[in-house]
């Protein structure tokens, strides 16, 4: 009887430690696929803090980009009409002069200070039709 307790005992070990190692073979398998989980899910969430980041430094430097084009084109569109501006009011002015003489600082300074290209291609018409400075800036009324 003792034989068969000692063989069962020894059996049991035997079971005891077979049954570890599947365990472990078994619980390194299991493990492995939730780590993956895990570590795909954690992945993830790196990555798009890591892809934000990056896409905001893409994003400011393209936008500098198309930032500096823009306020060049709006640059020269504003400068064109500035200087279509200027160019009205000289030809005003010379036109005006040969017509009524030297213009007074008070008719140069209100000229100069009509930024509208519709009202200075009116005055343009009307310097033709006007008899002096005066005339001429009554029609701005």
């Amino acid at each position: 009887m003792e034989l068969l307790t000692r063989w069962g005992r020894d059996i049991k070990e035997e079971g005891r430690v077979l049954g570890r190692e599947e365990g472990k073979v078994v619980g390194r398998e299991e493990g492995k696929v939730v780590g993956r989980e895990e570590g795909k899910v954690v992945g993830r969430e790196e990555g798009k803090v890591v892809g934000r980041e990056e896409g905001k430094v893409v994003g400011r430097e393209e936008g500098k980009v198309l930032g500096r084009e823009e306020g060049k084109v709006l640059g020269r569109e504003e400068g064109r009409e500035e200087g279509k501006e200027i160019g009205a009011r000289e030809l005003l002015l010379s036109i005006g002069e040969h017509r009524f003489g030297p213009p007074s600082k008070s008719v140069i300074a209100r000229i100069s200070k009509i930024r509208d290209m519709k009202k200075l291609d009116e005055l343009a018409v009307a310097v033709f039709k006007s008899s002096s400075w005066k005339d001429l800036l009554s029609t701005l009324k």
